[in-house]
C-alpha cells in the first residue's frame, strides 16, 4: 500500500509552483502544515505517524488557512540560512526519536514564487513519508503515535486492535523477505549437484516501503550486459519480473550459469556458479588445478593431511569476478537514474564439505598452519538472518575504499566493494583475511599501502585463474575434437 500524493508528478519533479495544489488540500489523514519546527520530538512524531498510518507529506514554511478550512492559506516559508539546519533536526528526529527509523524523502524549494506568494530568499522544506512496513515505529517516548482524520497532529494510539495491525503489518514484511531468500535453490537440478553457488542480492528498498519503478531500458541492460571483461553475458531477455542476462557460451544452457536478474522494482540477484570439482586422487586434483602456480604444493598439503575424496571449490577468481560485477552495478543503477544506497545480502549453496582453494602462497602457507578449512554446513546467509534489516548498506564513499584522489567514483567503489565482499565470503569458507595476504584481522586495520598490495596480488590471482581456466578449457575442446 503506497501512500497519497497530491502532485500529479514524481517526487523529483515536483516544483515550486507546484505547491499552489496544497490550498485546496486538507490536513489529516495524509497532510501537515508547520510555518517553522518546534523540537526534533515533535518532528519525529510526525514521521512516526506518517509511517504507522497511510504515508503522508509533511510541510515547512506553510501556515495553515486562518478561515478554519486545514488546507494552506499562505507561503511565507523559512529563511534560506535556517534550511541546513532544519534538515540536520530532520535528520535527527528520525535517527534519535524513532525506532526502527522510518524511510522519508525530503525536498527543498526555493523562492521566489509569485503564483503562491513564497518571498525571495526563503523556501518550502517538503518531507514524504511512504507507509512503512517495519511497523510499528515507536516514538522515543515509548508510544506509538498515528494520523487521525480530523486532526492536523499525530494522536497516541492506545486501540489494542490497531497495534496488532502494526505488528502484523512488520510481521508480513518479514516473511516476504524471507520467503524471497527461501525460495529454490539453484542447484537443486541432478546435474549440478556438488557445485557450490553464489548468489548477491541487491535492493533498493529492502523493506518494500517504496513505489519503486526501474527506469532502465532493455536495450541499455543489454549494452552494460555485453561488456566481456570478465564476463560476458551473451544471452538477454525480458522476463515477467524485468530484465535477464545469462553467459550461455561455452556452458550448457540449461545449467545454472552467470545470471543477472534486474526486476522492475530496481531489485537485482546475480547467480554465481563457483568452480567445483569432486576429487578423489591426486590426477583430478592435477586435472582441476592445471596452471595454477600452488597446484604441486596444495596437492602435497592434501596427501599429507588427508584430504582425499573431497569437492574443492576454487575462489582464485573470486575477487575479480565481484570487482566487475560492482562496476556493473554502478553502471546499471546509474543508467537507471537510481538513488543510493543500495542494500546487499550474500547466500551460499552447496558449500557442505567443500575444501575452498586460493592459487597464494599466503593461503598455502595458512594451511600448512593451520589446516584445511572445511566447510559444515550446506548453504551459508551473509550478515546472518534473513530479515531486512539483516543487510549491507552500500554506496559510493571515497572513505570507504582509499584517499587516493586519481581513482574515478566507479573504480574506488567498485574495488571498495569487491574487497570487503571477497573477505566476507572468505570467511564463510573458513578462510580468514591473513590467508588472503591481507592484516585486515590483527586490530590495526588495513594501512593504505597494505591496501594496494592486497589489492594488487588479488587482481593478479584473478587473472591466473582465468587464464588457467581458458587452459583447461582447451584441453576439453581438444579431447572434444580428437574424440
Amino acid at each position: 500500500m503506497h501512500s497519497f500524493s497530491p502532485f500529479q508528478k514524481p517526487f523529483d519533479e515536483i516544483a515550486t509552483a507546484d505547491l499552489g495544489v496544497l490550498k485546496i488540500t486538507v490536513e489529516g489523514w495524509y497532510m501537515e502544515y508547520k510555518q517553522s519546527q518546534s523540537g526534533t520530538s515533535t518532528i519525529a512524531k510526525s514521521i512516526s505517524a506518517f509511517a504507522n498510518t497511510y504515508g503522508g507529506w509533511l510541510f515547512y514554511g506553510i501556515e495553515e488557512d486562518k478561515e478554519g478550512k486545514r488546507t494552506a492559506g499562505a507561503f511565507p516559508g523559512i529563511p534560506i540560512s535556517e534550511v541546513p539546519q532544519y534538515e540536520e533536526w530532520i535528520t535527527q528526529a528520525d535517527a534519535l526519536h524513532v525506532s526502527p527509523p522510518a524511510f522519508f524523502e525530503h525536498r527543498v524549494l526555493n523562492g521566489p514564487e509569485p503564483a503562491i506568494g513564497l518571498p525571495v530568499n526563503r523556501a518550502v522544506i517538503m518531507i514524504h513519508v511512504p507507509v512503512g512496513n517495519d511497523a510499528p515505529y515507536i516514538h522515543s517516548t515509548g508510544r506509538i503515535y498515528r494520523r487521525i482524520a480530523d486532526s492536523s497532529d499525530p494522536t497516541h494510539e492506545t486501540d489494542r486492535h490497531f497495534l496488532d495491525l502494526l505488528w502484523q503489518r512488520g510481521s508480513n514484511a518479514r516473511a516476504r523477505f524471507r520467503g524471497f531468500l527461501e525460495k529454490e535453490r539453484p542447484n537443486s537440478e541432478e546435474f549440478d549437484k556438488g557445485c557450490a553457488y553464489l548468489k548477491l542480492h541487491f535492493f533498493a528498498d529492502p523493506w518494500g516501503d517504496r513505489d519503486l519503478h526501474s527506469n532502465l531500458t532493455f536495450r541499455k541492460f543489454a549494452e552494460i550486459m555485453k561488456n566481456p571483461d570478465p564476463i560476458p553475458f551473451d544471452s538477454t531477455y525480458t522476463s515477467a519480473l524485468g530484465m535477464v542476462a545469462r553467459q550461455t557460451k561455452d556452458n550448457d544452457c540449461w545449467r545454472n550459469v552467470f545470471k543477472w536478474e534486474y526486476r522492475s522494482n530496481c531489485a537485482q540477484e546475480i547467480t554465481i556458479p563457483l568452480n567445483t570439482s569432486y576429487i578423489d586422487g591426486p590426477e583430478q586434483m592435477h586435472i582441476f588445478l592445471e596452471g595454477y602456480d600452488m597446484c604441486d604444493g596444495f596437492s602435497i598439503e592434501c596427501y599429507q593431511k588427508q584430504i582425499r575424496n573431497v569437492y574443492v571449490v576454487d575462489l582464485s577468481f573470486l575477487f575479480e569476478i565481484l570487482l566487475s560485477i560492482f562496476q556493473r552495478l554502478f553502471d546499471l543503477h546509474a543508467a537507471d537514474s537510481a538513488k543510493w544506497p543500495l542494500w546487499m545480502k550474500i547466500q551460499l549453496f552447496g558449500i557442505k564439505r567443500h575444501v575452498p582453494f586460493l592459487d597464494t602462497v599466503d593461503y598455502l602457507n595458512f594451511v600448512k598452519e593451520y589446516g584445511f578449512p572445511v566447510v559444515q554446513d550446506n548453504d551459508a546467509v551473509i550478515p546472518a538472518g534473513l530479515d531486512p534489516d539483516a543487510c549491507i548498506n552500500i554506496k559510493p564513499s571515497k572513505a570507504e575504499v582509499t584517499d587516493s584522489e586519481d581513482l574515478p567514483e566507479r573504480m574506488q567503489f567498485s574495488i571498495g566493494q569487491a574487497w570487503i565482499t571477497t573477505f566476507m565470503i572468505g570467511r564463510a569458507f573458513g578462510i580468514p583475511a591473513i590467508a588472503f595476504g591481507s592484516d585486515l584481522d590483527s586490530g590495526s586495520g588495513e594501512t593504505e599501502e597494505s591496501f594496494s598490495v592486497v589489492t594488487d596480488n588479488l587482481l593478479g590471482m584473478g587473472k591466473k585463474a582465468r587464464a588457467a581456466a581458458n587452459l583447461r578449457l582447451q584441453r576439453k575442446r581438444e579431447q572434444s575434437n580428437y574424440g
